[in-house]
């Protein structure tokens, strides 16, 4: 972490008052912190020398980054401990020298002991607190705060990540006697499972050594479990079906030796993923028609012998990210801080509203999307988002009726739909191409007189009923960050908004296909 932390070397005695000074002197080191029990020094552990940016959290929409203040025992949503007090609190604009700390403690009579005990070491504290004094020397100090400060704001604006690093002095790790922790058997070595591939002196026994054995070519799980994963993206279940288990209680794969051949070939390209997504999506197996004859359907329900293309409903990211791409509002910006999608209020505590953010936040793609762990955004959640404190091997995907309420009503929907009805509306004065166009823009085909017919009988119904009331037209054209088209009848862009809702939440149009 980037921090300063010490800790005494003894405990303090409980059921006690006691005197605690602490100083800083701003030098971004450990040993710049001081601690001092009743006036006198004491002794300290270092737990953390790494303090490279600013000690201010950066200014963002986080909830755990916002500046609630100088504290003293106690941490953030943590309570101090059971029993204690503070009976005085007292602050300074600088570090104090050692004498000044015991004069704070026992006044004059510090100060005499003191320079009984140690003049020459007493002297040069006072000379100290003179030069603060000294013009000279507030200029010298009023440079190196300055120069800090910059130093601080050059380091705090480079993004950082945690990584993980070996201890230096690795953790024994031991067989343990029915699974319980206090009955150790033998050590374990620091290696892989040998079972799976063995290991091989020429790998160090740290986490490099652990990579070096995973994407060995020789490796038999690796490049098959990736590719059967790259297959299931595309097909929506995987060579193996039981994706998450390769072992001896998973499936066996419908085609074995194509699990082979792929892993293969993509270790062979180097673990070139886009080559291998390409060959895939490219393949005649999947450029196949979705559609599938009743005879197939009860030959082969699952389409276990790949006979037609996948169809399958899209994943939490892809629904979202579909309804964007469609509305054309879809922000394609690559990399960057995470973003707050629309969330109703009072779920999470401080989630930034989407007032307070510029309006593209709300169109980037849903990877950046930001989760909290115990509080799950729900436009996500019940689009079956995996829950982000388990490691699983495949997003759960469903339909069900509150996804449906979801996608009917939510603002990052309607206001998708909205767009799409305005880009129609600006892309013919004509109804019927206006209806054609929504059409294509959710399905990617034109639609056919049976669906034209439908289409133009729902328009004129919600035309009329928008007619007869504007305010509701107002209301439903008004959601979402995005601003309303001023210059296209607002009566007229509700009843397409209508259409485009019907269209986009018909069975084909969050599928892929």
């Amino acid at each position: 972490f980037n921090m300063l932390a010490v800790s005494t070397k003894a405990p303090l005695t409980v059921k006690q008052w006691a005197h605690l000074d602490v100083t800083y002197d701003g030098s971004s080191k450990a040993a710049g912190v001081h601690l001092y029990l009743d006036g006198k020094p004491l002794p300290l552990n270092v737990v953390q020398d790494n303090l490279t940016m600013d000690a201010l959290p950066p200014i963002s929409h986080g909830f755990f980054d916002e500046y609630t203040g100088f504290s003293f025992g106690t941490r953030f949503q943590e309570a101090g401990p059971v029993g204690s007090a503070i009976d005085e609190f007292r602050m300074f604009d600088r570090a104090l020298t050692p004498i000044e700390v015991a004069y704070l403690h026992e006044g004059r009579q510090a100060v005499s002991q003191a320079l009984q005990a140690d003049r020459a070491s007493l002297s040069g504290q006072l000379a100290h607190l003179l030069a603060i004094r000294d013009p000279a020397a507030i200029q010298a100090r009023q440079a190196l705060d300055m120069a800090r400060k910059q130093e601080n704001e050059v380091a705090t604006s480079i993004p950082q990540m945690l990584v993980y690093e070996d201890l230096k002095t690795p953790r024994p790790t031991y067989l343990l006697y029915r699974g319980e922790w206090d009955s150790r058997r033998e050590q374990v070595p620091l290696q892989a499972p040998t079972q799976l591939f063995a290991w091989s002196d020429k790998y160090p026994r740290t986490r490099l050594g652990l990579m070096q054995w995973v994407f060995d070519p020789k490796n038999p799980l690796t490049a098959r479990v990736f590719v059967n994963r790259l297959w299931l993206m595309n097909f929506g279940t995987g060579l193996v079906p039981t994706q998450d288990d390769f072992g001896s209680q998973g499936i066996m794969p419908t085609y074995l030796h194509l699990v082979d051949y792929l892993a293969l070939k993509f270790i062979d390209s180097g673990w070139n993923i886009k080559q291998m997504q390409k060959m895939i999506v490219m393949s005649a197996t999947y450029r196949q028609s979705s559609l599938a004859t009743p005879a197939q359907r009860v030959a082969d329900p699952q389409n276990d012998l790949l006979a037609r293309g996948p169809r399958f409903r899209m994943s939490y990211r892809q629904i979202r990210d579909s309804a964007l791409v469609d509305a054309g509002i879809l922000d394609t910006t690559i990399g960057g801080p995470s973003t707050y999608p629309y969330q109703p209020a009072g779920i999470v505590r401080g989630y930034p509203q989407p007032n307070v953010m510029p309006d593209w936040e709300q169109h980037r793609r849903t990877v950046y999307s930001f989760i909290k762990r115990n509080g799950m955004n729900p436009q996500l959640q019940l689009l079956d988002a995996a829950d982000p404190t388990v490691s699983i091997g495949k997003l759960g995907i469903s339909n069900t009726p509150m996804q449906a309420l979801l996608l009917l009503n939510g603002p990052q929907y309607q206001e998708a739909y909205r767009m799409m009805a305005t880009e129609a509306l600006h892309y013919s004065s004509d109804p019927a191409k206006q209806l054609a166009h929504v059409f294509r823009l959710a399905r990617r085909h034109y639609p056919d007189a049976a669906q034209m017919a439908v289409m133009t009988a729902f328009y004129n119904q919600q035309l009329q009923r928008y007619q007869s009331d504007p305010r509701a037209a107002g209301q439903l054209v008004n959601v979402g960050v995005e601003p309303v088209d001023t210059s296209v009848s607002v009566v007229k862009l509700a009843a397409l908004t209508d259409v485009a809702t019907v269209i986009m939440n018909s069975p084909d149009s969050y599928f892929i296909q």
